[in-house]
């Protein structure tokens, strides 16, 4: 009997020895994930930066092949939001990939300026609220479960509008984009 015990908490020992063994393996590859990541994100981000102006550098070079003149890529810098560089880095941030068209549109819609306020002859009241106006950069026009102008006014937030506008429905919402009108901001 008494081997049958010894036998018994011996097997008992080592499956919790060998449960304490992968428990800690698994604790440190958690540990050293984590630190992995929290070191290596930074770098991660900046390659993902120069991933993305390099793509825009490659999407310039082919719109210029198509158009026939030269247009140049929009810059990732930081600079202030509301100066050109610094609104075509924050929509190049948003846009990646599609900022070269993105950037032409905003310049066709507002001429790049945040602040603007388009189509006051569509406005209408529904509700007793009133719709139909366009405002800011991407001049987004003011509809029911849309936001309103001065949440549009803001450039960063009607980048992100216009960016979430685009991923549900392209470039329809824009008439300067269904009426070829961007193409000519396109070239610098």
């Amino acid at each position: 009997m008494k081997t049958k015990i010894k036998n018994y908490l011996r097997k008992k020992k080592s499956q919790f020895l060998k449960s304490k063994f992968l428990v800690f393996v698994l604790g440190a590859t958690i540990g050293v994930t984590y630190t992995y990541i929290y070191m290596t994100a930074p770098l991660l981000f900046q390659s993902i930066t120069k991933t993305i102006e390099i793509n825009n550098r490659a999407s310039a070079e082919v719109v210029s092949e198509i158009v026939g003149e030269e247009v140049q890529a929009p810059s990732l810098a930081k600079t202030s939001p509301n100066t050109h560089n610094g609104i075509e880095g924050l929509v190049s941030r948003y846009f990646g990939a599609d900022a070269l068209i993105a950037i032409a549109i905003a310049k066709c819609e507002s001429s790049l300026d945040p602040h603007r306020i388009g189509d006051k002859d569509k406005q209408f009241y529904k509700n007793g609220k009133l719709y139909g106006k366009s405002c800011g950069l991407f001049q987004i026009r003011l509809f029911p479960n849309r936001p309103n102008c001065d949440y549009l006014l803001d450039t960063e937030n009607n980048v992100k509008y216009a960016k979430k506008l685009f991923d549900k429905k392209g470039w329809k919402p824009w008439s300067c984009y269904t009426n070829g009108n961007y193409k000519k901001f396109l070239i610098k």
